[in-house]
């Protein structure tokens, strides 16, 4: 398992308001920050010389919102300090090559400190873990690089409520006021740089506020891609897919902003919506896949099918077997594809899509005869 920790740093006291003891467990807030320009930073590091996380990047984004300046040293007015562990979910199987490894996915889990000595103190923990529809080898259980760390990060296009980068937009939300740190996000989506406008829908999306929910409307047609890593690999994303990822996580009206995105936008919206909902658990979200899946524009099919496998809701199975009937080819591969993925990660509910799935066995498309067959060989075996 691959972890970070750290110490904690004790630093000189810069101001005292009454019964230190007392100030000392009082939540930071923008009248205790009046003022302060430099902040210690205190980060956590990869063991064994394995990649580190972006957590210095992150960090030093949200101070420059809230005017500050970062120091690993020296004279600083307070203190911020990020506690982390993380760790690759996987296991072992054995096959006719001997013992191997598989990976589901990765957890990440930890706290940030904000103090400021003798006046307050705030902290903000995160939980999250990712587990991805298909396993994948690893050489060691300790890699970052082959876990799904972006997705508990926050920084695969949902800041899932449980990420380290809601915490820390949380954070800084609490300590320097929302509004104050809004305005200066939204002048990030005005930007002439594709990059920072897509920083800025990011940011945007900590803020339950109805400029934030008209600014991320307008990015949803934003078309621009820029491009993210995770580890070695590189991957193009759209501004517009993380503004619609943005809307899925700022409360009801982000919601309700997605369904009148999808009543009106074209295929490439169908995409983002669904990919913004993928881990959103309520009805109204799991409504809105169901939506995406049954549209009459095949396109809008596909990319609600795609994501339909991660909900835990009841009615996806049934929705997904009346999908194997769909007049596109296409639309009844992808509804047998993810069945067959979803038995494979443990859903039970399934197995009731095995008779249906049997039949495209004489389906006239032979893509489709292909991915049955597939589907067929996965609900043979035991679900993980």
């Amino acid at each position: 398992m691959l972890k970070a920790s750290v110490f904690v740093l004790l630093l000189p006291v810069f101001s005292a308001r009454g019964n230190v003891e007392e100030n000392r467990t009082r939540p930071c807030g923008p009248e205790d920050v009046e003022g302060i320009t430099r902040v210690q930073v205190v980060l956590p590091k990869a063991d064994d010389g394995q990649q580190q996380l972006p957590f210095h990047e992150l960090v030093d984004l949200w101070l420059t919102r809230a005017g500050l300046a970062a120091v690993t040293s020296g004279q600083a007015d307070a203190m911020l300090r990020i506690d982390a562990r993380w760790r690759a979910l996987c296991g072992s199987y054995g096959s006719s090559f001997g013992q191997s490894s598989y990976c589901t996915g990765a957890e990440l889990s930890g706290a940030i400190l904000f103090e400021r000595t003798g006046v307050c103190r705030s902290e903000q923990k995160f939980l999250a873990a990712s587990r991805m529809a298909a396993s994948f080898s690893a050489s060691s259980e300790t890699s970052p690089e082959r876990a799904n760390f972006l997705d508990v990060l926050g920084l695969s296009g949902n800041p899932r409520s449980d990420s380290f980068v809601r915490a820390l937009g949380q954070t800084f939300a609490g300590i320097f006021g929302a509004q104050r740190l809004l305005s200066r996000i939204v002048a990030e989506t005005r930007s002439s740089a594709p990059e920072v406008r897509d920083g800025g829908a990011r940011g945007l999306a900590f803020f339950e506020d109805p400029e934030a929910v008209r600014v991320l409307v307008s990015l949803s047609r934003d078309e621009a891609m820029v491009w993210r890593s995770s580890g070695s690999v590189k991957y193009g994303y759209w501004v517009s897919a993380q503004a619609a990822s943005s809307l899925a996580v700022v409360g009801d009206s982000g919601l309700k902003a997605l369904e009148g995105l999808l009543r009106t936008g074209g295929g490439t919206v169908c995409r983002s919506v669904a990919d913004a909902l993928r881990w959103e658990r309520g009805d109204h979200g799991t409504s809105l896949l169901e939506a995406c899946a049954t549209d009459k524009r095949c396109a809008c099919r596909s990319h609600g099918i795609d994501y339909l496998q991660y909900s835990e809701d009841p009615k996806v199975v049934p929705v997904l077997i009346q999908l194997l009937t769909d007049p596109a080819a296409s639309v009844r591969r992808d509804a047998a594809r993810t069945l067959g993925e979803m038995w494979e990660m443990g859903n039970q509910r399934a197995l009731d899509g095995r008779d249906p799935i049997g039949r495209l066995l004489a389906d006239s498309d032979a893509q489709v005869r292909t991915v049955a067959q597939d589907a067929m060989r996965k609900f043979g075996a035991s679900p993980r």
